[in-house]
């Protein structure tokens, strides 16, 4: 049972080191399994804002410098 968890811990310190997208193999441990999809949707809810905050940033940046 340590192995995954140490896996998910794993994963989890690269998301939170701004690897947004991220994702965790799906566990064989019905336990984990609801856990694992809950950290895959945040990781990919992280990627798709990062994503929209750098695209209107972008779209700032171009409005002030015409």
């Amino acid at each position: 049972m340590t192995k995954p968890i140490e896996s998910m811990v794993e994963k989890v310190n690269k998301i939170a080191k701004g690897n947004y997208g991220e994702r965790l193999k799906h566990s064989n441990q019905l336990e984990l399994q609801s856990l694992t999809e809950s950290i895959n949707q945040m990781s990919l809810q992280l990627q798709q804002s990062f994503q929209t905050i750098i695209g209107d940033k972008i779209k700032h940046e171009q409005v002030l410098n015409s």
